[in-house]
């Protein structure tokens, strides 16, 4: 009984150092899936996942106005994160590299960009929130620059006409 229960344990610390990843980085992707299922299904619950100083700063209607085009599109598609590594920390707040890929029938689609695969993220009470706000105000509010939300959807939308194969 001793031996099995060593080798469990030798078994699980291998598959932890062999990339099993954090638990921080596991969560940070689980947050993720949650945030853009969330978008087509419940945006509230995309906005309760932002940081508390997004929040602040970002109406709900704000939020939904440069969401609403990404929601609509995910509400048929599904995206799964992949990859999390988390590459710089700020006091409690961690910069993550993530992959982004789209599910379709019998494909995945990665995205790729300046504005995507990498956020800043704060733990707060209950968990990881996403902490760069400047990917949620509308256009006007961020000096015209679209923020990733917007650009995923764009993205989407370009591959799933075959616009960049």
């Amino acid at each position: 009984m001793k031996l099995c229960v060593v080798l469990l344990a030798t078994v699980a610390a291998v598959a932890v150092a062999c990339g099993g990843g954090s638990s921080d980085e596991h969560e940070i992707g689980r947050t993720m899936e949650t945030f853009f299922s969330a978008l087509g299904d419940n945006p509230a619950e995309a906005y309760d996942l932002l940081a508390q100083e997004c929040r602040q700063t970002i109406s709900y209607g704000d939020f939904t106005e440069t969401t609403v085009a990404l929601g609509a599109f995910l509400g048929v598609n599904q995206i799964k994160i992949r990859n999390v590594e988390i590459v710089g920390r700020k006091g409690n707040m961690v910069l993550a590299d993530l992959d982004i890929v789209l599910l379709l029938p019998g494909e995945e689609l990665p995205f790729s960009g300046d504005a995507l695969g990498q956020g800043w993220f704060v733990k707060e009470n209950d968990g990881w929130r996403l902490a760069d706000c400047e990917n949620f105000l509308p256009p006007e509010a961020n000096g015209g620059a679209e923020g990733s939300t917007a650009v995923l959807y764009a993205a989407g939308c370009q591959r799933l006409r075959g616009d960049d194969r």
